[in-house]
């Protein structure tokens, strides 16, 4: 059973309107609990090349699951002084997935592609949290 602390981070992503750009996403980090959460700016979800959080795209071509290659790169570690979020506070921000996977937008001209992902919520001056996963599906553009 989870304590109250460890149910204090909810995390969610949600696919932008293809108005917009069907290459992103909004991810949103709230504060449930009743204690003040230090988070250094790797370990915030949207870090994409940080270790707190691990997606996969993967294109849905019928019977076929065809994951989407991340492209390599190597990014130094930002300086930032840390987020705190407080209590009942949220905060969100877009992150642009074909920045990160290459074949994306071609995949999206043919296919749907589905987002998997697993977030590890790791406030400073805590313990471990459980981790938090979802789904969301990036639609077919016209």
């Amino acid at each position: 059973m989870q304590s109250r602390e460890q149910q204090a981070v909810v995390v969610s992503m949600a696919a932008e309107p293809q108005s917009t750009n069907a290459c992103a996403v909004t991810i949103t980090i709230a504060n449930k609990g009743a204690k003040s959460l230090e988070f250094d700016e790797d370990d915030l979800p949207w870090h994409i090349t940080g270790e707190a959080i691990t997606i996969a795209l993967v294109v849905e071509d019928g019977l076929l699951k065809t994951p989407l290659l991340r492209i390599p790169m190597i990014v130094d570690t930002v300086v930032a002084p840390p987020l705190i979020l407080e209590p009942g506070e949220v905060r969100s921000k877009q992150l642009h997935l074909d920045q990160y996977y290459e074949g994306l937008r071609s995949a999206l001209l043919r296919h749907d592609v589905t987002v998997l992902w697993v977030y590890r919520p790791c406030p400073k001056w805590s313990h471990p949290l459980e981790p938090v996963s979802g789904a969301v599906t990036l639609h077919r553009t016209k």
